[in-house]
């Protein structure tokens, strides 16, 4: 946390911003608030993964703090993302996540999927390398689970 808050001075820019962990957030690594003059982080995400990765997040959300509301990852974001040091990419891959409180497994290739929110019942899902005849998935809740590989 203290990394984060001493990369955010090193812009003068980002004067009052602060750094926020949430409790609440799982899927959402961080997240830029321009209106609070906020960046937001998982606290899931910070313990469960290297600290270098951490900070390439921070790292992405100082750009969209720098470039302003309005850019996204677009052209404008990723030339800032460059010049900050972070990989101008939207969605980080190879990190680990928390399990979804949902799971489902792949009746053909064993494959886990997880989800975070129930399900919508009624609604088919399949395993996308096995297809909907033989990769029909159902979701069931999971009472307690170990950290998962993921991506972002």
């Amino acid at each position: 946390m203290e990394s984060a808050r001493h990369l955010i001075a090193q812009y003068p820019a980002l004067t009052g911003w602060t750094v926020e962990v949430s409790g609440r957030a799982v899927r959402t690594l961080g997240l830029c608030v321009h209106r609070r003059k906020l960046i937001r982080l998982s606290g899931a995400y910070i313990e469960l993964n290297a600290a270098d990765e951490v900070l390439d997040t921070v790292r992405h959300e100082i750009a969209h703090a720098l470039v302003g509301p309005g850019h996204g990852h677009g052209p404008v974001w990723k030339r800032m993302a460059v010049a900050v040091g972070a990989k101008p990419v939207r969605c980080a891959r190879g990190v680990v996540l928390p399990p979804g409180r949902w799971s489902a497994t792949c009746p053909s290739c064993n494959t886990v999927f997880h989800k975070y929110r129930r399900p919508r019942p009624g609604r088919v899902r399949w395993c996308r390398a096995c297809g909907r005849e033989r990769g029909r998935l159902q979701f069931t809740p999971q009472l307690a689970a170990q950290p998962r590989p993921g991506h972002g």
